[in-house]
């Protein structure tokens, strides 16, 4: 007999998603999670089927319009989204009552009011109303506050929940408020590096609890800040790159790829890879951006402007008449975007590992076009670098984009110790 859960939460990732949404986008799959996500924020606990009756429904649906932080169209599907969990926690015998209504249509949310001429209010009415949020039960239900106030999107949501297991399978016990204290925080990071993970891992689990533990301190849900709470050393790794000759036979093999895509038979396979390649390498762009690039961010004379996904920055690169060249067949797909369109991001990094094998080197990915493209302008212009890659910090790109060994930068040497007698 399958065991169900009773947590939304968890039923809406697991179960759920696994049975009916199986193939499908993650972007369908992202508006449960966010649906699911909300009705955690109105609720300040994470919400079980238990909580779901026609009551709190209809107060759920009131405070989705009254907190002026969603559009309409979110609210109907955030309602939606709720509706479909709800009935298919229902039909496996999870949830005991069936959704309230049958549908729900944009007409049955509360109508927004006409504009008005405003009107000078009295002077005694401006006395400020005090707003009192309910404290969150326990620091899980505050990273559902946190989240909001900082929009985080659901994979540092998520993040941030692996993280808090980790706690609580070390305490043995659900965390509490009085739980985070140096003494607690430094046990925690000893048992993790006791256990074996690395210290890179062992870092961003100290990294994200602490912001979680300073954001319930202004909260005022804990009485001090972290002060003593140890520093994990991680091991600096020199970045790597390909050098120029590799490139080429990258290129190479990128247009001898053999076939056309399925959905879109107009395009070579040939024309995508070597493109993809030319325009990453000359561009530096992360592989998201490169996926997000559409064909109106290129002007005519070859001039691409694109807003980076990671730091909100504007960044603008002139193309090569040989990347136009070679992205130029793509537009008979007749899609918006360059390369997202043809291709998602999972089939990218899967495809480019075996196009990287079958040119003949040993490691390398996606990630590698922007390291040998930062590598090879620092030879060309030193100090371009932290410029071509839309960096804001001074130093980053030397630490993990520049190979060293490629640049073959001479740092000064001391003078030789020379006596009379020659060196001593």
């Amino acid at each position: 007999m399958t065991q169900h859960t009773n947590n939304l939460m968890e039923f809406c990732n697991g179960e759920f998603i696994a049975k009916y949404f199986r193939g499908r986008s993650k972007d369908v799959r992202r508006t449960y999670r966010n649906a699911t996500q909300r009705l955690w924020l109105f609720l300040d606990h994470e919400p079980t089927f238990g909580d779901l009756n026609e009551e709190v429904y209809k107060r759920f649906k009131t405070w989705l319009a009254d907190c002026g932080m969603f559009k309409r169209d979110t609210q109907r599907s955030t309602l939606q989204r709720i509706r479909t969990l709800w009935r298919a926690a229902h039909l496996a015998g999870i949830a005991a009552t069936e959704p309230p209504c049958p549908y729900w249509h944009a007409s049955n949310l509360p109508k927004v009011p006409k504009a008005t001429v405003p009107t000078v209010p009295r002077l005694d009415a401006l006395v400020p109303v005090p707003t009192v949020r309910k404290k969150p039960e326990t620091p899980r239900a505050f990273i559902g506050v946190y989240a909001l106030e900082r929009g985080l999107e659901q994979n540092s949501f998520g993040q941030l929940h692996y993280r808090l297991n980790r706690f609580e399978k070390y305490l043995g016990r659900p965390a509490e408020y009085a739980d985070f204290n140096d003494g607690e925080m430094n046990l925690f990071l000893h048992a993790l590096l006791q256990e074996g993970l690395s210290p890179v891992n062992v870092k961003g689990h100290r990294k994200d609890l602490l912001t979680l533990w300073r954001s319930m301190f202004e909260h005022m849900y804990v009485d001090q800040l972290p002060l003593r709470v140890r520093k994990v050393k991680c091991p600096a790794k020199p970045p790597r790159c390909w050098t120029m000759p590799q490139l080429v036979k990258l290129v190479e093999t990128a247009g001898t790829m053999r076939g056309c895509f399925k959905n879109y038979p107009e395009i070579r396979r040939a024309n995508f890879w070597r493109g993809f390649v030319l325009l990453k390498y000359h561009t530096g762009l992360r592989l998201g951006d490169v996926l997000a690039l559409r064909w109106i961010d290129i002007a005519e004379n070859g001039m691409l402007t694109i807003t980076m996904h990671k730091t909100g920055d504007i960044v603008n690169h002139q193309l090569p008449m040989e990347v136009l060249a070679a992205i130029g067949p793509l537009k008979a797909s007749g899609k918006p975007r360059v390369f997202g369109d043809l291709l998602n991001r999972s089939h990218v990094m899967e495809h480019f590992r075996r196009l990287v094998h079958a040119a003949g080197l040993k490691e390398g990915t996606s990630r590698w076009l922007r390291r040998s493209a930062a590598t090879h302008i620092e030879i060309v212009s030193p100090g371009a670098a932290k410029a071509f890659l839309g960096h804001r910090t001074s130093g980053l790109a030397d630490r993990n984009y520049i190979d060293a060994s490629i640049v073959q930068r001479q740092k000064p040497q001391p003078p030789r110790i020379e006596g009379p007698k020659g060196i001593g």
